[in-house]
C-alpha cells in the first residue's frame, strides 16, 4: 500500500511540477499549483523513507529524498521570506526547479527498475540507469540556466522580483 501511495504522489508531482515550470510565474495558478506540488513532493519524499526493497535498507534514493526535501523547503522559505532576500526569485526558481529535475532523475531510475522492457535492458547494461540519471541532471541543469534570465526578467516586469 505504501508503494502505491508513493507512486501516486510521484505521478502527481511529475504532472504538477511540469505545469508549474511551463506556466507563467507569479500568477494565482502558479502559486496554487506550486503549493499542491510542494505538498505532493513532501508526501513523496516522506513515503520513500518507508520503502527499503531496492537496497534492503537506507539507500542513495533516501539521500536524494533528503536533498529534495531540503530544496523544496528552501524554495518555499525564500518565497515566504522574500523581503529578506534581494534575489529571492532566483533562489526560489533554482531550488524548485532542481527539486523537479531530481524528481525526473529518480523517475528514470524507477523506470529502469520497474518497467519490464527497461529492466531487461538494465540487466544487460547495468550502468544504463546511472547514465540516464546523469543525462537528465546535465540536460536539466543546462535548460535551467538557459531559461533562468527569461524567467527572472518576466517576473521583474510583473513587479514580483
Amino acid at each position: 500500500m505504501l508503494a502505491i501511495t508513493h507512486t501516486t504522489f510521484g505521478f502527481a508531482s511529475l504532472l504538477l511540477g511540469a505545469y508549474v515550470l511551463l506556466q507563467p510565474k507569479g500568477t494565482v495558478k502558479h502559486v496554487l499549483a506550486g503549493r499542491i506540488y510542494v505538498v505532493s513532493m513532501y508526501a513523496l519524499c516522506f513515503t520513500s523513507f518507508g520503502l527499503f526493497e531496492l537496497f534492503d535498507g537506507f539507500g542513495i534514493f533516501h539521500v536524494a529524498s533528503i536533498v529534495s526535501l531540503l530544496c523544496i523547503t528552501l524554495g518555499v522559505g525564500v518565497a515566504l521570506f522574500r523581503h529578506k532576500f534581494n534575489s529571492w526569485v532566483y533562489l526560489h526558481y533554482q531550488f524548485m526547479a532542481w527539486s523537479y529535475i531530481g524528481l525526473l532523475a529518480a523517475t528514470s531510475n524507477e523506470i529502469f527498475v520497474h518497467v519490464p522492457l527497461f529492466s531487461e535492458f538494465a540487466v544487460r547494461f547495468p550502468s544504463s540507469s546511472l547514465i540516464s540519471i546523469f543525462v537528465i541532471l546535465t540536460i536539466g541543469g543546462f535548460y535551467l540556466n538557459k531559461i533562468m534570465n527569461r524567467v527572472v526578467e518576466g517576473l521583474k516586469h510583473q513587479g514580483a522580483a
